[in-house]
């Protein structure tokens, strides 16, 4: 063990620390310290009456280099409370007040209300966090130093509403300690910070401990906090008003004194008040964080020998202390840097001291920051291109480019129409504050990192630079109409690429977060619709301005052909002409979406792993290198297709050529029979040169394309097993996150390698357009498109399976297994059972009759009538034999049939085991039997007109199987459902009204029990 130990009664006292344990320490604060930005830190361990470990670390002021010394003092923010609640029941203690006093006894203007009902607020409550008070009343302390600070608080929340009854629930509001301090004055008509001094700090020999900053002097550390990835130097404004909740200084010494008083191993007269402050308050449930209760000043914690800790957090200060006092051991840290990094450090020590590796449950808060410089960052390079694009038109405006033109109706219009759309997201700024902490801009300020407010005036200014920007390209348009619509979609498409990350930062940061719903979803709807309407009005536009270029190439070309001599005409090849004219431009077309895409992709793609170097460095980095390979193997594949569609593109010429031929020479060809069969011969070997080279150049594209999601697929196993080894100290919901960024980032990056065969294509048409151009002394485009719609039927009286085939085929396109044809009719009310061995074709029958498989030949109907193949599985509810359970139901009203659902799950015998809350399953850990049955009750939820079951009784024990037979199947049919069973359970084949065998792929009769009785 690093610590001597000897037992004096029930008592421990410890030894100083060795040097090697001491070194780890040491090792460890430094590290949390560089990691949270903390520019300088005190750190005391007491063990027993000694002090076994005091050190100071870093500086008190960066800029001077002024070390921090053990007579450095700090703001111990929260940790102040337990002072406060002493001096509480010292009054108490003097008869002075009661712990059972409402407020409104010391001021009885006073009053609070919950749901309309005015409700007295006690000081017990207030010293346990129970009085109902919301957290966010931080908002209503003022910036004040004046003398009647800390009773303009309580006038603050005079009238406030409560978040639940007062007693009822924990909930920390640092404001119920400032009320607390307002009643010291009224009760001891001293100010709060004096009587503090001789009443508490003075008797209990805190010589150095005071609440005014001007005493400490000199001594008190510079406050910082964090922006933009460093700590910066900060001066927070003064909130006398909040001084009994957060602003008590001290060093390193009297922390050490303070400890030594928490422990009871250094005692005073105001010992047994001071383990007072230590009894939680366990009429209420803990905290839903921590699970700790509160005690006044200190949360308890249920485990080891006992445990307190209080964590204190300022806009430029934080401290944490931790007690064992059955151990009589006490960790104390100051930090003058406003972060969670501090309680992190505390707490790691504390495992350490105790062998354990050092484990926190705080999240450190550094990563705010990040992602607010992160933000502030992009929105910084936004402003660059709209001034940017500012400059080209004031430049153009100078030159007399461009010259004035007076705005028309639709300009107006359009104007009107977007100052109206930016009302909803000025809005969103303005929320942020109150959407993620509940305060105003004025509180966020001061206690957000510096990077936020950085963020949102980048975000005031880029609004601002946009709309000068549209008015001047408005009334001073370019002067070439294909240019002007460049600038917006510049902008649009990186505002588009942009939101489209963001939905998934707003997905991620809604996994366990306590920001309300509404604001959530408020900011979820912005993104997507900025993500929707951006690329909806980007790609319009795009097309219009592309299809516009192509229209205008085309006919250049065309106005060079029909200028061009005859004999330089006849010399080019006329398929080539046709192909150039018409394939040619035609793929170009298409380059208008392929763009979009590629950008929306690229910036989602970037914007993601921006947000993921926010969550963790080294783990982003890793998946970077992964998705660099993926690249690079992508550009040597392309560089291999490249050649295999060029010479596709060659035989496409020869093929134009001969289709042109047999339309000019189809009489000559009409007069010889043979002549025309060889004629069709040298077509079907152009035909079949081009179907070659395109199926090598994409097959070769497909394998990168399928090694590349492998290797996605990969990245989330490395994410899901290898980071917990790779980063110990990873926590489960940074885990998460990164899982559902990936999950969310495999679209996109597959968007990206999937454009560059369509990249490399429309690559070859250009070239073959310029060199076209070249040779005939210019430019082209198209369009198209179909969409089918399927309809819906509600209950059906038969399903017909008329002549379905389906077969496999193998790589040379040979027909190896054949299903069908396959006939027969089920009526409503009809079992059906289809046996037979394995590898006969049971399984592609099913997914051939419920249309997952198309059928080659046939046809399906309904009632009669001719369906799509494709839309028959909307008639089937299906549990095949390889079925997959989802986590949650889908498609079904579960809001409304929750009797329903306790109903099927008594009946599947899955009550107890499996419950249904807001659409999820509470758990999927089942066997296999019981899994079906939950896919079963699946179905009886979707409630379609046929059940297919795939095997479906394979796993179920004897008497559930013969309950399925026997109870289950005949209820579904007294229901009048129809319902196909492919089984092997001969024992029930007398219970089926028709009963099939699949072998070789044929489908037999055995039975037909249409008419039997019972």
């Amino acid at each position: 063990m690093f610590l001597l130990a000897c037992f004096v009664g029930q008592s421990r006292v410890y030894a100083a620390l060795d040097s090697v344990k001491a070194g780890e320490i040491e090792t460890f604060v430094r590290t949390k310290m560089k990691e949270g930005k903390i520019p300088g830190m005190t750190v005391v361990i007491v063990q027993g009456k000694e002090i076994s470990y005091m050190k100071n670390f870093g500086y008190a002021n960066i800029k001077s280099k002024a070390p921090v010394t053990p007579q450095t003092s700090f703001e111990i923010a929260s940790c102040s409370k337990g002072f406060t609640a002493l001096a509480i029941l010292q009054l108490e203690a003097q008869g002075l007040l009661k712990l059972d006093d409402p407020v409104s006894k010391y001021f009885p203007w006073f009053h609070a209300e919950y749901n309309n009902r005015s409700f007295p607020i006690t000081l017990r409550q207030l010293l346990h966090h129970t009085s109902g008070i919301p957290w966010y009343t931080i908002t209503d302390i003022p910036v004040s130093n004046e003398p009647n600070a800390l009773e303009e608080v309580v006038r603050n929340i005079d009238g406030v509403r409560l978040n639940h009854q007062p007693g009822e629930q924990f909930e920390y509001a640092t404001i119920n300690y400032a009320i607390l301090g307002a009643v010291i004055e009224r009760v001891t008509g001293k100010f709060y910070e004096d009587y503090m001094r001789d009443q508490v700090f003075l008797p209990l020999g805190l010589k150095h401990t005071t609440l005014y900053p001007e005493t400490a002097g000199s001594t008190l550390a510079t406050g910082y906090k964090t922006g933009f990835f460093q700590a910066r130097e900060y001066a927070s404004p003064t909130f006398r008003g909040n001084r009994p909740a957060g602003y008590i200084i001290m060093d390193s010494e009297d922390l050490a004194k303070w400890l030594m008083y928490q422990l009871g191993t250094v005692t005073s007269p105001l010992t047994p008040l001071i383990m007072k402050t230590h009894e939680p308050d366990r009429t209420v449930p803990p905290s839903k964080f921590d699970y700790s209760s509160y005690a006044m000043g200190w949360a308890d914690y249920q485990h080891g020998n006992g445990e307190l800790s209080k964590a204190g957090l300022n806009p430029n200060f934080s401290a944490y202390m931790v007690l064992r006092p059955e151990d009589q051991l006490a960790v104390g840290i100051m930090a003058n840097n406003g972060t969670t990094n501090t309680y992190i450090t505390g707490h790691g020590i504390l495992d350490i001291l105790r062998d354990k590796k050092p484990v926190s449950p705080y999240e450190p808060d550094q990563k705010l920051d990040n992602a607010y410089s992160v933000i502030a960052i992009i929105i910084a390079g936004f402003v660059l291109v709209i001034t940017g694009l500012l400059g080209w038109t004031v430049t153009g405006i100078l030159r007399k480019n461009r010259s004035w033109q007076a705005p028309g109706r639709k300009a107006l219009i359009t104007g009107i129409a977007l100052i109206a759309a930016s009302a909803p997201f000025v809005y969103a700024v303005f929320l942020i504050p109150k959407a993620m902490q509940g305060v105003s801009w004025s509180t966020a300020i001061v206690w957000s990192p510096v990077s936020l407010p950085a963020a949102a005036a980048a975000a005031a200014a880029t609004a601002v630079l946009s709309c000068v920007y549209l008015i001047l390209s408005t009334v001073f348009p370019e002067a070439n109409e294909n240019k002007r619509p460049i600038p917006a979609l510049i902008m649009l498409g990186l505002l588009s690429g942009v939101a489209n990350a963001v939905v998934i930062f707003i997905v991620n940061s809604s996994v366990g977060s306590e920001i309300p719903l509404r604001y959530l979803l408020y900011y979820f709807l912005l993104a997507l619709a900025l993500y929707i309407f951006g690329r909806k009005i980007i790609e319009t536009k795009l097309i219009k301005l592309t299809y516009h270029l192509i229209y205008q190439r085309r006919m250049e070309l065309l106005r060079r052909i029909l200028n061009t001599s005859y004999p330089n005409l006849e010399k080019m090849d006329s398929g080539r002409v046709i192909a150039t004219l018409n394939n040619d431009t035609e793929l170009i077309g298409l380059s208008a979406n392929v763009l979009v895409g590629f950008v929306t992709s690229l910036l989602t793609v970037i914007c993601c792993f921006i947000y993921l170097g926010t969550i963790s460095f080294w783990g982003t980095i890793i998946s970077l290198v992964v998705i660099a390979a993926i690249a690079g193997l992508y550009m040597i594949v392309s560089n291999m297709a490249n050649r295999y569609w060029e010479e596709a593109r060659d035989t496409q010429n020869v093929f134009m050529g001969l289709i042109d031929n047999m339309l000019k020479g189809y009489k000559e060809l009409s007069l010889h029979q043979r002549k025309k069969l060889q004629f069709r011969g040298d077509v079907q070997d152009s035909c079949e040169q081009y179907r070659d080279k395109r199926i090598l150049s994409r097959i070769k594209f497909t394998n990168a394309l399928v090694t590349g999601e492998s290797l996605l697929i990969l990245i989330l196993g490395v994410v899901i097993f290898f980071f917990p080894k790779i980063f110990p100290d990873i926590k489960d919901f940074t885990l998460i996150k990164f899982i559902i960024v990936f999950l969310y980032l495999i679209g996109p990056i597959n968007g990206l390698m999937q454009v560059i065969p369509d990249m490399l294509q429309i690559r070859v048409s250009w070239r073959r357009v310029e060199a076209f151009n070249q040779e005939m002394p210019d430019r082209s485009l198209d369009e198209g498109n179909e969409w089918n719609s399927l309809t819906e039927e509600g209950g059906i009286e038969s399903i017909a399976f008329h002549h379905l085939i389906f077969s496999y085929a193998d790589t040379v396109g040979e027909r190896s297994f054949t299903v069908g044809p396959v006939s027969f009719e089920a009526e409503r009310g009809q079992i059906i059972f289809i046996t037979g061995g394995n590898g006969s074709g049971k399984s592609t029958l099913a997914k051939l009759i419920t249309g997952l498989y198309p059928s080659q030949e046939g046809y399906i109907a309904i009632n009669g009538n001719v369906i799509e193949a494709g839309s028959a599985g909307e008639y089937f509810s299906a549990i095949f034999s390889d079925f997959h359970l989802f986590d949650r139901i889908y498609d079904i009203d579960y809001e409304g049939k929750q009797d329903e659902i306790d109903r099927y799950l008594k009946m599947l015998d899955l009550d107890g085991k499996v419950s249904i809350d807001n659409g999820r399953f509470s758990t999927l850990k089942l066997s296999g039997g019981q899994r079906k049955r939950l896919a079963l009750l699946i179905c009886y939820l979707e409630d379609r007109p046929i059940y297919l079951f795939d095997e479906w009784a394979a796993d179920q024990d004897p008497e559930f199987r013969k309950f399925f037979y026997l109870t289950l199947l005949q209820g579904m049919r007294a229901e009048g459902k129809i319902v196909i069973a492919i089984t092997h359970d001969d024992h029930y084949f007398d219970l089926a009204d028709r009963l099939f065998k699949m072998d070789a792929g044929q489908l037999l009769e055995l039975g037909n029990f249409k008419n039997k009785v019972g």
